[in-house]
């Protein structure tokens, strides 16, 4: 398509309206070709404001934020729209530093930021867990009136999340309190916030207020409270929020259905969880490491394995967290020969083991007497070992009284946490081995008796 030249408000308007197109479209291509074809036109773009902000816009939008960074540079003149397409693309990246430096760079030249704006920059706020900064952009939204209206919720909301990323809690409950309007976004904000914070009362608490408040909780409310009903292991109030789920219309699908069969499991009732597990149309790799999770966590050690051999009958991977679970469940069991045969299953799947499951396999050997065993994993293991597993290691060669194995596992512990007293678990070490002779040369012998 030929256009006549920068001044047609026709072929602008069209060429504006292809560029929405592949902003909404997410189409870089289409987009970029576009652009070439525009910068044949004699620089067009950089006379017109308009086109330029849109370009930068749409890369943004693709993904594509060095292109957009590009265009920008060579703007002629910068608006509210291209500085802000600026903000949210690096706010996206996590790149607060950037977006708080063009923040700056927008009011310098007199330009008054939007909704959109101050809520992108808030965000990075909250991404660098820069308070100080939130605070001062939230006294002058509040000094100078700039958000007025209805955009007045999203900066309220944008200002919860950064003061609840930033660990200010209570600076967050001053904004949610002083909304005239809290939507859900704000009641959610707020119960993840003190979720977070680990004051799960607190959210039991709101929730409920939220409810005599005649505000309809969605998802991502019930998803909270589902948690803290396992956090607190609240069985009754788990089933309460189940059938609030049912009556409230949700869908009991993947996300929500998964969380229920964990917290079932993690509240004590097993068979809820699993008939949670039964209910669901359909299962992921999500919802079979919650049930192989539940089973083990309640000594079901034979249905976890079942359920690890079914899931992978249905063509679907265990994931690291499972194999945890599982590795776990063996070493509890005293399951030697099933434990090597699911850690070596780990290699054949092309899963790299982590500390976690060395720790499951240090602990399952040492349990069994397989001190040394145990030890060659430590030393040869391609990972770095940690307190734990020394740990480990530790307690069972005091289980099977062998003190020389035993002190190789203190002076370990003590070179990877200087914070751990040595002396002391050298005194443990020694008086459940019987090695009274070498404890009586310990210096901190009589204050640890």
């Amino acid at each position: 398509m030929e256009f006549s030249d920068g001044h047609d408000d026709f072929g602008i308007s069209i060429l504006l309206a292809r560029i929405k197109d592949c902003s909404e479209r997410k189409d870089f291509s289409e987009g970029n070709r576009i652009h070439l074809e525009i910068s044949q036109r004699k620089g067009l773009f950089k006379r017109n404001l308009y086109l330029g902000s849109a370009l930068v816009n749409m890369y943004v939008k693709c993904g594509a934020l060095v292109k957009a960074q590009e265009v920008f540079n060579e703007l002629l003149e910068r608006n509210l729209i291209s500085w802000t397409a600026l903000i949210v693309g690096y706010t996206q990246e996590c790149n607060g530093e950037r977006s708080l430096e063009c923040f700056e760079r927008l009011k310098s030249e007199g330009i008054l930021p939007d909704s959109v704006t101050l809520a992108c920059t808030l965000k990075a706020c909250g991404i660098l867990g820069a308070s100080n900064k939130g605070r001062e952009i939230h006294a002058a939204i509040v000094t100078e009136r700039i958000i007025e209206g209805n955009h007045k919720g999203n900066v309220g909301n944008a200002l919860i999340e950064m003061y609840m990323k930033c660990e200010c809690i209570e600076d967050a409950r001053k904004v949610f309190d002083m909304m005239p309007n809290q939507d859900v976004v704000s009641w959610n904000l707020m119960l993840t916030a003190y979720t977070q914070s680990g004051q799960d009362l607190t959210v039991l608490e709101l929730f409920g207020t939220m409810q005599r408040g005649c505000m309809q909780p969605n998802e991502v409310t019930f998803l909270v409270m589902l948690k803290v009903c396992g956090n607190l292991g609240a069985l009754a109030q788990l089933r309460l929020s189940h059938n609030q789920i049912v009556d409230s219309g949700l869908e009991l699908e993947l996300v929500l259905g998964n969380s229920l069969i964990d917290m079932y499991a993690k509240c004590g009732s097993i068979e809820d969880s699993h008939r949670m597990f039964d209910s669901l149309k359909d299962q992921d790799e999500v919802s079979w490491g919650a049930i192989i999770s539940g089973h083990a966590q309640h000594g079901n050690y034979g249905i976890a394995w079942q359920c690890l051999e079914a899931m992978q009958q249905q063509g679907l991977k265990p994931n690291t967290k499972i194999y945890t679970s599982v590795l776990s469940a063996c070493s509890h069991a005293g399951e030697v020969e099933e434990g090597r045969r699911y850690f070596k299953s780990m290699k054949d799947l092309c899963i790299t083991p982590t500390v976690e499951h060395y720790n499951c396999m240090i602990d399952l050997l040492g349990r069994a007497g397989f001190l040394k065993e145990s030890k060659q994993m430590l030393d040869t293991m391609p990972v770095s070992p940690d307190v734990t597993g020394w740990m480990s290691l530790l307690t069972s060669s005091r289980a099977y009284a062998d003190a020389k194995m035993g002190r190789h596992c203190v002076d370990e512990i003590v070179m990877l946490d200087e914070d751990i007293s040595g002396d002391v678990l050298m005194s443990k070490l020694h008086s459940e081995t019987d090695s009274w002779e070498e404890l009586e040369s310990l210096e901190d012998f009589s204050t640890v008796m």
